[in-house]
């Protein structure tokens, strides 16, 4: 009985969503419209993170047809994907998804030699737009903290399937 009322509950909400989606002026029509078209499905995501600290926080959702996924521009998606390419920058992202940090923190809590390297990966993923600088401390961008917790996300079921 408790399972029918889960479901029940999750099933309202559901709709809830598509009926707003469906007032935003047929956007999920069309996203459909190019999903029949690739013969490929949706992708629907929703989540929140919250630090432990409470600092960094985000809620998300959102539809995408994987054929938009599919026509990405490949040399672009690599130069997102490179962002995650090293130890130390994967290391970065970690630390600043649990607190803002300054350079010379990164650099003691990572062993690092010199700030200059840390700058060198600081540079790269702010670029990018995965992380900003306000004042002195470094932080994942608020725009971007559903995107590094997908991507990672996405990283640790690839490596739990392998395990």
């Amino acid at each position: 009985m408790k399972k029918q009322i889960e479901f029940e509950e999750r099933l309202k909400e559901l709709e809830s969503r598509l009926e707003k989606l469906e007032s935003k002026g047929g956007h999920r029509e069309k996203s459909m419209q190019e999903a029949k078209d690739m013969n490929v499905g949706m992708l629907t995501y929703r989540g929140k993170y919250e630090s432990s600290d409470r600092k960094i926080g985000s809620t998300f959702a959102g539809d995408v047809s994987i054929g938009k996924i599919l026509k990405m521009n490949s040399n672009e998606v690599a130069h997102v994907i490179d962002a995650f390419s090293t130890e130390e920058r994967i290391d970065i992202v970690k630390l600043l998804l649990k607190k803002p940090l300054t350079a010379k923190e990164i650099m003691e809590i990572l062993n690092f030699p010199t700030t200059g390297k840390v700058y060198h990966h600081l540079s790269f993923l702010e670029k990018l737009g995965i992380i900003n600088k306000n004042n002195e401390k470094f932080c994942i961008a608020g725009k971007s903290v559903a995107c590094v917790v997908l991507i990672m996300l996405g990283v640790s079921q690839i490596i739990e399937r392998r395990i």
